[in-house]
């Protein structure tokens, strides 16, 4: 390749310089392509999907981030290749990453990260590295089944190494998840568009929604008081506790005899018996009589929390249903104007003239 001409989006090398050529795309592509739809991801995650709802984990919005940006980068890629911009080697470097960097996404980092979430959620852990060697047999179990999914069907991928099995098997999933996706939608559009064509949104309901909304928010409220009182409580048993186990240990010391008490004339075994004595006091954990006497505050605060946890899903349902539905009667409202009128028309024609081109002719079905 020592005679071709690689040429790039920006300059253009020749065939000796087709290295820093490819840099020079894999850097341009980076810059200007990945890291902005890297942003733009995040933006997606917090204002589509969140609805402004502070999140209090970043973990999802990076996922969210990561898939946004490789799915409409090997887009780009698509197009690039369309018009013949970049590098060839440019080019094919890309598509190798990009490729890569979509599989891991969906087969390793994906899959152990959701296993990691319920698997905390289900246990309750705080700790999320504890949560991530649990979920290691599930994932194990996961990668198995994907594995032996691609057997009934004739894929070749036996010479072709770990990422040509992946991709293939990746695309088996991924088409039967469209097809199952697009089915659920194609049946319950229809529904969902007539029952709202038929029974428009009310101000009642949307009354009714706020209200709802407004009472899950008070709740949410008087849990999150709750629990700072217990945890106020628990704060102070846990040091009044404290302070009496600290006394209790001195006294108990107090108890054996001290080197200095225990005259030069006297026998040994005094002295000894003190010793041993206050290192068995010392070596008594400061937590055991703590844990103790705490623990029917810390169940308290535990159950607390647990139901602030519910509280807090019960308003983010309540506030989205309230969205949704003014979101509906938003739609509603434009449909009914000029503007609405004539999209509902465009729509209508376009269908149409789908279903004809779709339709085989007349004549073909009197051949068959």
């Amino acid at each position: 390749m020592a005679g071709e001409t690689a040429s790039s989006f920006f300059f253009c090398f020749d065939g000796r310089n087709a290295r820093w050529t490819m840099f020079f795309d894999i850097a341009a592509f980076a810059c200007l392509g990945s890291l902005p739809l890297y942003s733009i991801g995040g933006v997606v995650y917090a204002t589509c999907l969140l609805r402004g709802e502070p999140s209090r984990h970043a973990a999802p919005r990076r996922l969210f981030a990561a898939s946004f940006s490789l799915s409409l980068s090997l887009l780009a890629l698509v197009v690039i290749e369309v018009l013949g911009w970049l590098s060839v080697r440019g080019r094919w470097m890309l598509w190798r990453a990009c490729l890569l960097a979509e599989l891991a996404l969906l087969v390793v980092i994906l899959p152990h990260s959701l296993l990691s979430l319920l698997t905390r959620r289900l246990f309750r852990l705080r700790r999320p590295w504890i949560a991530a060697k649990l979920a290691a047999f599930p994932f194990l179990l996961w990668l198995w089944l994907f594995y032996k999914l691609g057997e009934p069907f004739p894929l070749q991928e036996a010479k072709r190494g770990v990422a040509s099995l992946c991709l293939s098997r990746a695309g088996v999933i991924g088409v039967a998840v469209m097809a199952l996706v697009s089915g659920n939608g194609a049946v319950t559009a229809p529904t969902a568009a007539l029952l709202r064509a038929l029974f428009p949104v009310s101000d009642v309901e949307v009354r009714e929604a706020e209200r709802a909304s407004v009472r899950a928010l008070h709740a949410l409220l008087q849990g999150r008081r709750r629990l700072a009182s217990l945890e106020m409580r628990l704060r102070a048993a846990e040091a009044r506790v404290r302070r009496q186990e600290e006394t209790l240990k001195r006294h108990a010391e107090d108890f054996f005899f001290s080197d200095d008490q225990v005259g030069a004339g006297q026998s040994t075994w005094l002295r000894w018996f003190g010793r041993a004595g206050r290192r068995v006091i010392r070596a008594v954990p400061s937590g055991l009589v703590q844990a103790g006497a705490t623990g029917r505050s810390s169940l308290a605060v535990r159950a607390a929390a647990a139901e602030l946890s519910a509280l807090r899903g019960e308003f983010v349902g309540r506030r989205f249903h309230l969205a949704e539905l003014l979101e509906q009667k938003k739609r509603a409202a434009f449909a009914s104007t000029a503007r609405g009128a004539l999209d509902d028309g465009l729509s209508a024609i376009f269908g149409v003239y789908c279903v004809h081109k779709v339709s085989p002719p007349r004549a073909q079905l009197d051949t068959t």
